[in-house]
């Protein structure tokens, strides 16, 4: 099983090198079994899963409501979709997810920093199509 305070503690430093000014917010939930970090810009929240059981990190964008998470998970409570894989959507706005996918195929604590540390610098990278393209899905 693998360890998410050592994870987490990545993902605490990579978002500071990573987004820095970008960011307007962060928070955690879930639970020990899959505690969740998550961060604010002012047009799109990252939550980063960490899944201690499988020991990999998912990395799931939307958009923020009152600057937090939106409610509900894949889905609101009104049944439309509110969450997407960073992979996902990293192909459908052109950019090359193969890294991120080929990290994802590895397993335990240290394939999980490196999910991390990987999918926040894509991230990053792409923030403004990213940004855009989760703001497409949820029409606003």
């Amino acid at each position: 099983m693998s360890r998410p305070d050592s994870v987490g503690a990545s993902f605490e430093q990579v978002v500071a090198e990573t987004f820095g000014a970008d960011i307007v917010a962060t928070g955690t939930a879930g639970t020990a079994i899959m505690p969740i970090r998550w961060l604010a810009t002012p047009g799109l929240v990252v939550e980063v899963e960490l899944d201690v059981r499988e020991g990999v990190a998912v990395l799931l964008l939307s958009r923020p409501v009152n600057g937090k998470p939106p409610s509900g998970y894949y889905l609101d409570e009104s049944g439309r979709p509110v969450r997407w894989h960073l992979g996902a959507l990293l192909s459908a706005i052109g950019a090359d997810a193969t890294a991120l996918r080929d990290a994802t195929r590895a397993t335990g604590e240290q394939a999980m920093d490196r999910q991390v540390r990987l999918g926040l610098r894509l991230t990053s990278q792409h923030l403004t199509e990213l940004t855009a393209e989760v703001s497409r899905r949820t029409g606003s």
